[in-house]
């Protein structure tokens, strides 16, 4: 009954388009919703919704036996034949529990061009990712796109050892090395870095810098002459320079990195997802970040 159900809501998501389903239970009320391109959508909730809430901590290899503690984790699941790659995050209070269910593959992304028409900005991610060092940060809101970016242009990368460390691995890519943090083990973000400078990578991919400890390992790692790609929430391209400040990074440590940024936001075009982009180059970077440092003194 409840894979019934859970195949009943992937099914709805996907016709759809939706990328994510919300679901939120609190006393006897639930409510299930669907992130579309129009904003969240209400569905019909049913009682075993909630069994497909428990269900799913149980597919993205959760700890069920912590209740309080917000965690992530991905699985795969088969809907007519096809694989669809998810990520489940839970968060629970005394009274409430809260899921959002992604579906990662829904569109059918083979390479860059299928992202955006600008043809201008596709040939310079190509550009940027064939760099000896430095660092691109791939800056956007939540569900704008910036990891399938990333990895899409990553993958057409050829004659180049690709390393990951993700917190947790969203999807597997066949060219490309990945590696999850797991601390319970010990190995975080800094542990990653110090094996992999160990083993001649060519690129440094960490999956998400959302916290000091991400925005230190990079920096790390670009200071060691490779190059280094990150995804991080910004609103705009030249927010995410004060978002790596906010991160305690230094405005000299982001001079000498070689810092470009690929801001991109989803906008609706034909009644598909096409990424708007907006690329700040390292020199352009070097401005704004000359510009902070004069306006601070």
């Amino acid at each position: 009954m409840v894979e019934e159900r859970l195949l009943k809501w992937l099914e709805t998501a996907i016709a759809y388009s939706a990328t994510d389903i919300h679901c939120h239970f609190q006393n006897r009320n639930s409510t299930l919703q669907l992130r579309t391109l129009g904003g969240l959508k209400s569905v019909y909730s049913v009682a075993e919704d909630l069994a497909v809430y428990q269900y799913l901590k149980y597919k993205a290899n959760l700890n069920l036996s912590v209740s309080m503690l917000p965690q992530t984790g991905t699985f795969e699941y088969v809907v007519h034949n096809k694989t669809w790659y998810c990520r489940f995050s839970a968060m629970e209070t005394l009274s409430t529990k809260s899921g959002v269910l992604r579906i990662l593959n829904l569109s059918p992304i083979q390479s860059l061009e299928d992202i955006s028409d600008q043809k201008d900005e596709i040939d310079l991610i190509k550009q940027l990712l064939e760099k000896e060092n430095g660092l691109i940060l791939f800056a956007g809101a939540t569900g704008s796109g910036k990891s399938t970016t990333m990895f899409t242009g990553l993958k057409d990368v050829i004659n180049k050892s690709i390393y990951t460390i993700e917190d947790p691995i969203e999807r597997i890519y066949d060219n490309i090395m990945q590696m999850q943090v797991n601390q319970v083990s010990g190995f975080d973000f800094q542990s990653g870095i110090k094996q992999l400078l160990r083993h001649d990578p060519d690129i440094i991919v960490i999956g998400e810098i959302r916290s000091p400890q991400e925005a230190q390992a990079a920096i790390r790692a670009c200071l060691s002459g490779h190059l280094v790609c990150a995804t991080i929430h910004a609103s705009s391209a030249v927010s995410t320079i004060y978002r790596l400040l906010d991160f305690s990074l230094s405005l000299h440590e982001l001079e000498i990195v070689a810092l470009n940024i690929v801001f991109q936001q989803l906008i609706s075009f034909n009644n598909q997802r096409s990424a708007k982009l907006d690329i700040l180059t390292q020199d352009q970077t070097a401005q704004v970040i000359q510009q902070t440092k004069a306006d601070r003194q």
